[in-house]
């Protein structure tokens, strides 16, 4: 079994890596992070010997594309809403 298929948190679904900036304000990830398994409810407990609840991290493409289809949709939902606001003001009392 390989660093790849071994099963530890830092390839657990459930866990969330923290990153740092470089001087250059580059992401750059740390072997740090936690857990978000809501399942778990003591943080001490939150351990990967004590958990037993490991889930297969998906590939970190599949990972990325759906955080940007997310973050597209969030911000079709704000420009929608800018769009009514604008339709919904009387533009005609304004003038250049």
């Amino acid at each position: 079994m390989d660093k790849e298929d071994k099963k530890d948190c830092f390839n657990c679904a459930y866990f969330l890596r923290y990153y740092v900036k470089d001087k250059y304000g580059n992401l750059l990830k740390i072997d740090k992070g936690h857990c978000i398994n809501s399942t778990i409810r003591k943080r001490s407990n939150r351990t990967f010997e004590l958990c037993g609840q490991w889930q297969p991290r998906e590939p970190e493409i599949v990972q990325r594309n759906r955080t940007l289809k997310y973050i597209l949709k969030n911000i079709e939902h704000y420009l929608e809403n800018l769009s009514n606001l604008i339709d919904d003001e009387n533009l005609d009392t304004y003038t250049d």
